[in-house]
């Protein structure tokens, strides 16, 4: 008698250790292009339809979308050394490499960018409202300056941690 809670439970805990790339990977791939991709687009201007507009509020969801794929990509990492590590998969020529490509410095590296690089747009978003006597501000210009500066500052504080546990 199969318990459907319980082993259902089981069974997706299998999946996540022995198959991480379908689980986490792939889909966080998709999610962090789909995110870039749409985000860069509008971060520029909306994009109109006939019947539509994609604006800043579309920016939010797809910024949003970038760091959940983030988040799922880190996942994986994780996952696979968790699995590697306690023996649950065997070690690849593939897994060496990326210890040998991914390291720490360079992940602080990539990481403290990130994180200036989101200082720098929120410094101009706060002078942008100091320029207005920090008063009523176009929201929809404000925004494609602040919502890039919140991801690029998530995307580098984890990955600066990331990297702390990677190594």
């Amino acid at each position: 008698h199969l318990k459907t809670w319980s082993d259902g439970w089981r069974h997706l805990r299998f999946l996540m250790l022995y198959a991480p790339n379908w689980l986490f990977l792939y889909p966080g791939i998709l999610l962090a292009l789909v995110g870039l991709i749409i985000s860069s687009i509008l971060v520029v201007n909306p994009i109109k339809f006939e019947s539509f507009t994609l604006d800043v509020h579309t920016l939010l969801y797809t910024s949003a979308f970038l760091l959940v794929g983030f988040q799922f990509i880190i996942f994986y990492g994780l996952t696979k050394i968790f699995a590697v590590e306690n023996e649950l998969l065997p070690k690849s020529n593939r897994y060496n490499k990326l210890f040998k490509f991914i390291n720490l410095e360079k992940g602080l590296i990539i990481g403290f960018i990130l994180v200036c690089i989101g200082l720098i747009l929120s410094y101009k978003g706060l002078s942008t409202w100091k320029s207005a006597n920090f008063g009523t501000l176009n929201t929809s210009t404000t925004l494609r300056t602040i919502i890039p500066a919140i991801t690029a500052l998530q995307l580098g504080i984890q990955t600066i941690l990331f990297s702390f546990f990677f190594s």
